[in-house]
């Protein structure tokens, strides 16, 4: 059983007893706190169910159309052929599908270092002081703490 103790709180300069119960190391929970825990993931599972729709419904159809023949003709009239790995194995040795590969490569290779050297110079232009001052140079309200 969980013995109450007395601790001292603060408020608004006065000093009150406050009855607070010890917690239990056991592991013997009651049933409201173990649904209580459960209470933000029942909370987010609408979202969640959203965005594994929207993410992964069109990934699983994109990866099941690759091993047909779809194509525009396909939305009117419903008809398609499995084909299997033959479009994999004509991708995979088509030249220009290397090249364009070796450009996207270097291409995103560019845009994450140049974001990465860009951001760490803007980053000089802040002064060290602390994160409240440099809020108060981009024009926001410091959070500063007085001291």
């Amino acid at each position: 059983m969980n013995k109450p103790s007395a601790t001292v709180a603060a408020v608004d300069s006065r000093m009150t007893a406050v009855e607070t119960p010890q917690r239990s190391s056991g592991r013997h929970r009651s049933r409201r706190s173990r649904g209580h825990d459960l209470a933000p993931l029942f909370l987010l599972t609408p979202a969640g169910l959203v965005i594994c729709v929207l993410t992964l419904a069109p990934i699983i159809f994109l990866v099941i159309t690759s091993f047909t023949d779809y194509s525009q003709k396909t939305l009117f009239t419903g008809i398609y052929r499995s084909v299997g790995l033959a479009q994999y194995q004509k991708v995979f040795v088509d030249p220009q599908f290397w090249s364009a590969f070796a450009r996207t490569l270097v291409f995103t290779s560019a845009m994450v270092a140049g974001s990465i050297f860009i951001g760490m110079g803007v980053s000089r232009l802040f002064p060290d002081e602390g994160v409240g001052d440099a809020a108060a140079v981009v024009g926001g309200r410091g959070a500063s703490v007085p001291g």
